[in-house]
């Protein structure tokens, strides 16, 4: 190919930095992948094997090169995930150099994806703010100002922004505010008349009883649901959770990262955000886990350690986490993991770390193997929140003439995921009563050998089963509801 180079001659992290100094817009982990195009464009390559040793190679040249990898670490993933998923395929014997160019060029196609993914996220997370809300964030996370910007531009036909709406900022005290993309936010929200106070960290107790909602953008989404964000984003969602106020993450879903934290010691960095020292200097921590030259599986490591207040990261676990907006929907933080590792298994719902998933030896289920993944019906409701990764494996779960009657979505709230089903009129009412009771006396995930599917009753202590039965109900029709209201006496 024209243009290329030696191995030795391209700079990865040189290229890596200089992407994100060229375009603001761009996120670490899409200039990871970005730089690992160009390195794979710029140096030869003549088999399958050669390309995916050269792409590993530069993966770790990059991640040794960045104080903190876990974002990039993302994208250098999902590129070789992307990458051997192709390579693999029967296609894949024909010519080698037109083989790689594809590639290379898809690549660069999946970039300009992944740009665009910020403002589709924002088009469907502009529906959690609603007029008279408070709004708390931090940071300068560009698509969370992208999602404020489009909320303060939502106009019902008058040309003008109709949802009114406050914003707390909380801004670090030895930031230059001209030169942070956090001031870029603050002024964009103040040109669209949207009022905006700034705070200091040490105020978000202070202000907690006037937010309706806090707002965050994440470095990664780790496996288990929690985020790894700007340091004092965890204390953030600790007195959110204390205070009884939804805590959102907004991401991308290219900021999904093979990483299972345990604690703040245990994300794979030096950060040395807790320094002892005496009269005589630094006093070295012998208490932290393990050693600095080692690395469970799936850490990402580097020699270099994190300087600067900006620049440090904190992991928030996801049981301080009401839900993740990405462009493919609304994640719960325990339905994250199915996400993550789609298509291993039908996953049917995920809570506290424990998936309840479909046994593979059901022959009703390998029956319909074929059906392809469809969306999940959504509504202009902010508490609605598409989840696809669980359409398919629900109505796997369904006899072929049951799929065609019933439409399913999922309602976001707190730590749980509730299937609420739109029925139509022609469903048998004995089924649905029976369904109806299970709601009622609060069951577990059930399994109906006449109709083949299940249902997940929320456990919540404060929130009585009538609230629920009640919100689920308001899916029928009209005529349905009124012959429910005669067999259970009334209720709601």
């Amino acid at each position: 190919m024209p243009g290329q180079t030696t191995p030795d001659a391209f700079d990865v992290v040189a290229t890596y930095h200089r992407l994100l100094a060229e375009d603001p817009d761009l996120t670490m982990p899409v200039a990871a992948i970005e730089s690992l195009i160009f390195g794979l464009a710029n140096t030869p390559s003549t088999t399958v094997s050669e390309t995916l040793d050269r792409v590993s190679k530069l993966t770790a040249q990059l991640k040794a090169g960045i104080a903190n990898p876990i974002s990039l670490s993302a994208g250098t993933d999902l590129f070789q995930q992307y990458l051997i998923s192709n390579l693999q395929r029967p296609s894949a014997r024909g010519d080698f150099d037109q083989i790689r160019t594809h590639l290379v060029q898809n690549g660069r196609l999946f970039v300009e994806r992944a740009k665009a993914a910020r403002e589709t996220i924002a088009s469907f997370g502009k529906h959690f703010i609603r007029d008279g809300n408070t709004v708390l964030t931090n940071g300068g996370s560009r698509v969370v100002g992208a999602l404020l910007r489009n909320a303060a531009e939502s106009s019902n036909g008058s040309g003008r922004g109709s949802i009114r709406f406050r914003v707390i900022y909380v801004t670090s005290p030895n930031s230059n505010k001209t030169d942070t993309e956090a001031a870029a936010n603050i002024a964009a929200l103040r040109d669209r008349d949207i009022p905006v106070a700034e705070i200091l960290p040490t105020a978000i107790a202070y202000c907690m009883d006037t937010v309706t909602s806090c707002f965050v953008g994440a470095e990664g989404v780790v496996e288990n649901g929690g985020i790894v964000s700007r340091l004092g984003t965890y204390q953030m969602a600790v007195l959110a959770k204390a205070a009884g106020k939804p805590f959102y993450v907004v991401s991308e879903s290219h900021k999904f990262v093979r990483l299972y934290p345990l604690g703040q010691d245990d994300l794979g960095i030096e950060q040395d955000v807790v320094q002892f020292k005496t009269k005589r200097g630094v006093v070295k921590d012998e208490n932290k886990h393990g050693d600095a030259g080692e690395t469970t599986a799936g850490q990402v490591s580097s020699g270099a350690v994190v300087k600067g207040s900006e620049s440090k990261v904190d992991y928030t676990p996801p049981a301080k986490i009401s839900g993740i907006i990405t462009e493919g929907g609304v994640l719960l933080p325990s339905a994250f993991v199915a996400s993550l590792h789609a298509g291993s298994d039908l996953h049917l719902f995920c809570k506290a770390g424990r998936v309840h998933s479909f046994d593979s030896d059901n022959p009703q289920i390998n029956q319909h193997q074929e059906l392809k993944q469809r969306p999940l019906v959504s509504t202009n409701d902010p508490t609605m929140a598409t989840t696809p990764v669980f359409a398919k494996s629900r109505l796997l779960a369904l006899p072929a003439e049951l799929r065609q009657q019933i439409y399913e979505y999922s309602l976001v709230q707190s730590d749980e995921i509730v299937v609420r089903l739109a029925i139509r009129r022609y469903w048998r009412p004995p089924a649905l009563l029976q369904t109806c009771r299970e709601i009622r006396h609060e069951a577990t995930p059930t399994y109906y050998a006449d109709n083949t599917f299940y249902i997940y009753a929320p456990q919540h202590a404060g929130c009585p089963s009538a609230y629920w039965l009640w919100d689920w109900l308001r899916c029928l029709p009209e005529s349905t509801r009124t012959w429910l209201r005669t067999l259970q006496g009334g209720e709601r």
